[in-house]
Parts: C-alpha cells; structure tokens; sequence
C-alpha cells in the first residue's frame, strides 16, 4: 500500500482545515435573523427601494430614480437578484453567506498559489 507523502498530508489537511472553517463562517452568518455591518443597511435599502421602484404602493419613484453607480457594485450584484426572489432578511443573509464564503476559500486559494507550504496562512 502506497502512503501519502509529507506534501500531500499537507494538502488534505489543509483543504479538510478550509472546509470546517467554511462550515463555521456558514453556520455563524445564517444563525443570526438579522446581522448589522457598518454600511450595510444603506446598501439593502438602496437595492431593495430600486428593484421595487414600478411598485406603486411603497412610491419609492416619487422619490428616487434607477442610477447605475459604476464602484461598489460587488454586494449589490449578489444581493439584488436575491431579493427579487426572497424576503429582504434571506436575501441578505444568503449574500452574506456568500461573500464571506467567497472571502475565506480566496485567502486560501491565494495563499496557496503563492507557495504550497503556506496555504495554511490562507
């Protein structure tokens, strides 16, 4: 039977390492109804008032037109279609989810691409 070697150990461990953590960040996003960031309720509300501007019952285009901000569009193309498909609080958490998700498996991914050694910095 053929053993693994050190740098293969390495890796396994490592990928199993990422995994869990990606289970955590997963499991302490979604477990809360509601979870405050600095700017984040701007952005909802932003995103949520203009997928909603043709409803006439809440009149958010007496008040507010479409724009298209060209920076700082990474929440709201993950956001906006979620919301148009759930309640605001799901859509939100999904989203977070997903950039946290996205954030932890890129350190990992970047750590490892610069030397196999330290993907464990990721």
């Amino acid at each position: 039977m053929k053993t693994l070697g050190w740098a293969a150990r390495d890796t396994h461990a490592s990928l199993l390492a990422l995994l869990v953590l990606l289970c955590g960040v997963v499991l302490s996003i979604s477990g809360f109804d509601y979870l405050p960031t600095h700017d984040g309720p701007q952005h909802v509300y932003t995103i949520h008032a203009s997928n909603h501007l043709d409803d006439v019952a809440n009149g958010y285009a007496r008040w507010f037109e479409a724009n298209t901000p060209v920076s700082g569009n990474g929440f709201a193309v993950l956001f906006s279609p979620l919301d148009q498909l759930l309640d605001w609080k799901s859509a939100l958490r999904i989203a977070l989810v997903m950039m946290a998700t996205l954030w932890v498996g890129g350190a990992y991914f970047f750590a490892a691409a610069v030397h196999p050694a330290r993907r464990w910095v990721g």
